[in-house]
């Protein structure tokens, strides 16, 4: 999967297609899950640094709930 797309998917900027995409991919295989949720820890440490906003309704947080624990 390819590293832009992750980063788009948990910022919320991926189409209804793509999401659905890196969602099947990071179901596919538990290192794929992995991958994801560290793009994600990633993301969260970048925004950390920046002035609070309301967080859009990110896609990641669908997939969140039932995949955190992977």
């Amino acid at each position: 999967m390819k590293r832009e797309l992750l980063h788009r998917f948990v910022q919320g900027l991926t189409t209804l297609k793509e999401s659905e995409k890196v969602i099947c991919w990071a179901e596919a295989a538990e290192k794929n899950c992995r991958e994801l949720l560290w793009e994600k820890r990633l993301q969260e440490l970048i925004t950390w640094s920046l002035p609070t906003t309301n967080e859009p309704d990110l896609p990641f947080k669908d997939f969140q709930k039932n995949y955190i624990d992977c």
